[in-house]
């Protein structure tokens, strides 16, 4: 996570990673939201929960946003150690050509 967010915003904890993936998926859903309350509603928790994460809304999701992209390099990174030799460019290609369409557009749910 960007550190100097984190800075701003304080510790991130286990509970604030728990709404940070619940706001994952109301992002997802495409659903709309103005403001910090309307998102505090929508996620069932306080408005100090969600400040305690980040400073503001576009911050919030910009967090969000980086630990879904942080999840998705850990899965395609997993992947990658598991293959056990891509010796030519044409393995390569073909690895990260699977990895795009099998793990990383596949939407990940609990």
């Amino acid at each position: 996570m960007n550190k100097a967010l984190l800075k701003e915003a304080g510790t991130i904890n286990h509970r604030h990673h728990e709404v940070m993936d619940r706001l994952e998926k109301i992002i997802d859903e495409g659903k709309s939201y103005k403001t910090m309350a309307d998102l505090a509603s929508m996620l069932k928790v306080s408005l100090r929960t969600l400040y305690e994460i980040a400073p503001s809304k576009d911050e919030l999701i910009n967090l969000t946003i980086n630990n879904v992209l942080t999840k998705h390099g850990k899965i395609a990174m997993e992947k990658i150690h598991s293959k056990p030799s891509l010796a030519s460019p044409e393995d390569a290609s073909n690895f990260l050509s699977d990895l795009i369409l099998s793990g990383l557009i596949e939407k990940q749910h609990d």
